[in-house]
């Protein structure tokens, strides 16, 4: 199996079985000559993640025409000799577009720091190249990458601050994940930063890292239309700014990062116009401190639902998870040395993050949902106490789609399972109650 992205085909492309392969390299290949073969660190190894699954990784770089790239290349041994399993290569750089250096930063012109940026911010003399959609994590790294590659752009977020989308959550979130994969390009979290970060702070850490990289942001701006000319490919954006007149923009290119769960889903229900008691989606959801002495009834079991009734449990509320359908359950002290444990500093040395990105991206989705279905199978029997106690408690639980975890979920609900942050203690305490079924009126 051949996944590539962006090296050979300028987009993301899976080839599977030998005959999509050859015909991919027959017409790939030739129009896209490679050179410069070389070994990357790690070394060449056996990887056994199970006894009955063995395989020689190979990390390389080399060269295109046009790009550098890097290369996965996992070996199995059959009766004819070792084969290539899966390939994986990515792009790594454009030759033609270096990141700029450092410049020098002595300030020797006529405006101050302070009014130079204010004035590149505004764009009312030029036009940005790329306008990125969404001021979160992904859509401000993007334009720290396009800054060092020296393109003009514009981040648009609709809040007021950036980091808000964090700092307005419910005061008790924290990352239910640590923090090892999820540096910042060329600004890394700092040592003895908390594992699993606190929102608000993470809402801080974007708002910093705008400053320390010079970003180019619009907060309180929301595009509220987008055109692209069918001859010259330009977009005409119109950008209604909050306390500014409104702007039109005439990028080359938009990029939506707006996240995988931007927009809160509120069903309608019968009644629910009548209902005496507050109504809020969890989004809308600040603390439980003012619920003391009142009942809560929390629908939904993913990681916002359970944080939402933990939240409630730990005031000692009288709060009851409402169930549908089953969750996948996990513990922390399983999971995470076994999804993202190459990522974890040890003994004062924090892993490559390149080398770790290398290998977590590099199983194509086939290979990878049968890895997820061991991986899910394992923590099932690790997590044996924690899984029985939930459903003597009443709590549904499976193994995700096609028993693959995490794996499926991700990518196809972005939910429908809960690393366990402190919640199922209080389930199977009986603090937290639960019902099945689902609001009829």
């Amino acid at each position: 199996m051949w996944r590539d992205k962006v090296v050979f085909t300028w987009e993301y492309r899976t080839f599977n079985g030998q005959d999509d392969i050859q015909k991919a390299a027959d017409d790939l290949l030739p129009t896209t000559p490679c050179s410069n073969f070389r070994l990357l660190d790690p070394q060449p190894a056996v990887q056994a993640p199970y006894p009955d699954l063995q395989y020689i990784q190979v990390h390389l770089a080399f060269d295109t025409d046009v790009v550098g790239a890097s290369a996965v290349v996992n070996l199995v041994q059959t009766q004819q000799g070792f084969k290539v399993w899966t390939m994986h290569t990515a792009i790594e750089s454009l030759h033609q577009f270096p990141e700029l250096p450092n410049r020098d930063g002595h300030m020797i012109g006529p405006l101050s720091w302070v009014a130079q940026r204010e004035i590149d911010t505004k764009f009312e003399t030029s036009q940005p190249e790329v306008v990125i959609i969404g001021g979160g994590h992904n859509g401000l790294m993007m334009g720290a990458r396009l800054k060092a590659l020296g393109v003009p752009t514009l981040i648009l977020e609709r809040n007021e601050r950036i980091g808000d989308n964090w700092r307005k959550r419910y005061e008790a979130l924290s990352l239910h994940f640590p923090h090892w994969a999820d540096h910042f390009p060329y600004m890394p979290y700092p040592e003895h930063w908390p594992v699993y970060t606190p929102a608000a702070k993470l809402g801080d850490w974007l708002e910093w890292y705008v400053s320390a990289m010079e970003l180019y942001v619009w907060t309180q701006a929301s595009v509220v239309d987008c055109q692209q000319d069918s001859d010259t490919g330009r977009w005409t954006l119109s950008v209604d700014r909050v306390g500014h007149e409104n702007r039109t923009l005439t990028p080359k290119h938009v990029v939506m990062a707006t996240s995988l769960a931007g927009v809160p889903q509120m069903p309608t229900i019968a009644g629910m116009d009548q209902f005496k008691g507050t109504v809020r989606h969890s989004t809308a959801h600040d603390s439980s401190r003012e619920w003391v002495g009142k009942k809560v009834l929390v629908v939904g079991t993913s990681s916002s639902g359970f944080d939402t009734a933990y939240d409630f449990a730990r005031r000692g509320i009288d709060v009851t998870l409402l169930q549908r359908s089953p969750t996948y359950i996990m513990s922390l002290t399983h999971s995470v040395p076994r999804i993202i444990g190459g990522y974890e500093p040890k003994n004062g040395v924090r892993p490559s993050l390149d080398i770790q990105d290398r290998i977590a991206y590099s199983m194509p989705v086939g290979p990878g949902e049968e890895l997820g279905r061991r991986l899910a199978n394992e923590l099932l029997e690790l997590d044996a106490e924690l899984i029985q106690g939930m459903e003597a408690a009443g709590f549904k639980t499976w193994a995700g789609q096609r028993g693959t975890g995490t794996q499926t979920l991700g990518y196809t609900k972005n939910g429908g399972f809960y690393f366990d942050a402190g919640a199922c203690d209080h389930v199977i305490s009986g603090n937290i109650k639960i019902e099945q079924g689902a609001i009829d009126q």
